[in-house]
């Protein structure tokens, strides 16, 4: 069971300790004026497969609520570009995220410029902390 992350630090530690997982080095990043930092994250050799339903051979659930019906997570040779910030609104901090999802590395690299264009001209209504 996935413990209760409420900071990107824990999050990314997250990543890193999980084994089901590979996560990139975590680099500097904004989503609209707000600071942020960026990792990619894709199922690791030594994954087991954590849905029945999986459309590839190994799926790796990662996030959901008590509210959803399910999982979101990464499936095969799939990677995500995850861009995190700590960011407060309505008095509340919370962990913001944006999430690009590609085929595999290669397609990560031939987006990855637009990605980084269009990340940065978000409007978020929040601000860092």
């Amino acid at each position: 069971m996935k413990p209760r992350l409420t900071t990107v630090g824990q999050w990314i530690s997250w990543y890193r300790h999980n084994p089901s997982l590979e996560a990139s080095r975590e680099a500097a990043a904004t989503i609209g004026g707000i600071a942020a930092r960026r990792i990619d994250l894709a199922v690791s050799k030594r994954a087991t497969n954590d849905d029945p339903q999986c459309p590839a051979a190994t799926c790796v659930n990662i996030w959901g609520f008590p509210q959803w019906d399910h999982y979101n997570g990464i499936a095969g040779d799939d990677v995500y570009r995850q861009y995190l910030a700590d960011v407060t609104y309505s008095g509340t901090r919370h962990v913001f995220s944006v999430t690009v999802e590609a085929r595999d590395q290669a397609h990560l690299a031939s987006r990855a410029r637009a990605v980084e264009q269009l990340v940065r001209t978000l409007t978020v209504p929040a601000h860092s902390g």
